[in-house]
C-alpha cells in the first residue's frame, strides 16, 4: 500500500490524532434486556419479520423494532430489519 500511496502513504499516521473515530454503534440509551435479546437474533443480514425467531407476540415485536430502529440499532428498508 505504501509504494502505491507514494507521498500520501504517511498521511494517517501524522495526523490520525485530528481524526475522531465514531464510536461503535453504540445507542445513546441503553438497550433494555429484551431489546439485547432481539438485536442478537437479528444480526446483520437484512430479515423480514416473519422470518426472525422470537417469543413475543408480533405486537411486542413491533413495538420492539420501533424502540431499537428509534435508538439508532437498527433500520427497516422495505420491510427488511437490519443492524446498523
Amino acid at each position: 500500500m505504501e509504494e502505491i500511496a507514494g507521498p500520501l502513504a504517511s498521511y494517517g499516521e501524522k495526523y490520525k490524532d485530528l481524526v475522531t473515530m465514531p464510536p461503535e454503534n453504540c445507542p445513546e440509551e441503553p438497550l433494555n434486556s429484551e431489546e439485547s435479546l432481539l438485536l442478537k437474533i437479528l444480526g446483520y443480514e437484512p430479515m423480514f419479520i416473519d422470518e426472525l425467531d422470537t417469543p413475543w407476540p408480533m405486537d411486542k415485536l413491533l413495538q420492539l423494532l420501533i424502540a431499537l430502529e428509534l435508538k439508532g440499532v437498527i433500520v427497516s428498508e422495505q420491510g427488511y430489519y437490519t443492524r446498523v
